[in-house]
């Protein structure tokens, strides 16, 4: 008899570890949220400044210049991203239409492939005109290195990749 009772309580005590560590893991993020939404427009402009300034020695009129870029970047980047967005409704439509056009679906690949080329192509020569703006050697390899940092940060997207590898 003792002994079920031992593996009830250390079956329930698991659980209760797990609960704690689930609840832990939400307020984590619920208080992750809380920070990112306290900064306002002008305190993350100021925070990137610093931040270039600091770290890839950009003086304040280079950092002006480069913030001008990226403003106008991001524009562009919004009216492709919302216009690449839309084709993909579009396609979701076809996918789940009983009867699609299959015309329709391969004009559909084609302006979406070639909006995911206009979007790589500007953010091309947006750090190519970013990088110009350095004055020295050092300060390209400077932002050279925070932006690899910050592009290898980013986790690569899991790929469909079907039977390879499973004959």
């Amino acid at each position: 008899m003792k002994r079920p009772c031992k593996i009830c309580w250390i079956i329930l005590a698991l659980f209760l570890l797990g609960n704690i560590i689930l609840l832990g893991f939400w307020w984590f993020d619920d208080d992750q949220e809380d920070r990112r939404r306290e900064f306002s427009k002008e305190e993350r402009h100021q925070g990137m400044r610093q931040h270039f300034i600091r770290n890839a020695g950009i003086d304040e009129e280079q950092f002006d210049e480069m913030y001008a870029l990226w403003k106008e970047h991001s524009k562009k980047m919004n009216s492709l991203q919302e216009y690449s967005d839309s084709l993909r409704q579009v396609l979701k439509a076809e996918t789940f239409s009983d009867s699609p056009d299959s015309l329709e679906v391969k004009a559909l690949f084609i302006e979406i492939a070639d909006k995911q080329r206009q979007i790589e192509e500007a953010n091309f020569y947006h750090y190519r005109r970013i990088r110009s703006i350095c004055k020295t050697e050092e300060q390209r390899e400077q932002l050279d290195k925070m932006f690899r940092s910050k592009i290898m940060d980013r986790r690569p997207q899991r790929r469909y990749k079907g039977h390879r590898g499973k004959h």
